[in-house]
């Protein structure tokens, strides 16, 4: 530990402020592995987007069973209109019940070694 004698100053520094992280994932219960994106924004638009990256991630399955809370950007009706042609099969969880929801058990443990830390995701995953 480095002190301060009484009566100096001492330059500490910090950043400039805080930077919002806005992160998709997907969580494979079967084998723990993680599909994830971050975007600018999370709207309907990242949901699709983030829904044709996990078809990409798993070419050889024929249905992917994806479970989700029911936020307005999982909801939207973009995402609704490509839910219909996808290989996607969504499963809305019940309002307010982020216990039932397993990504939001790995978003805390990032938020701890991670956005508290200033570490790189792709460090910790």
């Amino acid at each position: 530990m480095v002190g301060v004698k009484k009566g100096k100053e001492k330059l500490i520094e910090t950043n400039g402020g805080r930077k919002r992280v806005n992160l998709m994932g997907a969580l494979n219960l079967e084998d723990m592995k993680l599909v994830y994106q971050d975007f600018e924004t999370i709207n309907g638009s990242a949901s699709v987007e983030f829904l044709k990256k996990v078809e990409a991630h798993y070419p050889h399955y024929k249905k992917i069973h994806l479970i989700w809370d029911q936020a307005g950007y999982h909801t939207s009706q973009e995402v609704k209109d490509y839910l219909k042609t996808s290989r996607v099969d969504v499963h809305y969880l019940p309002p307010r019940s982020p216990n039932l929801n397993s990504i939001e058990r790995l978003w805390k443990i990032l938020h701890k070694y991670v956005s508290h830390n200033i570490t790189n995701i792709a460090d910790i995953i």
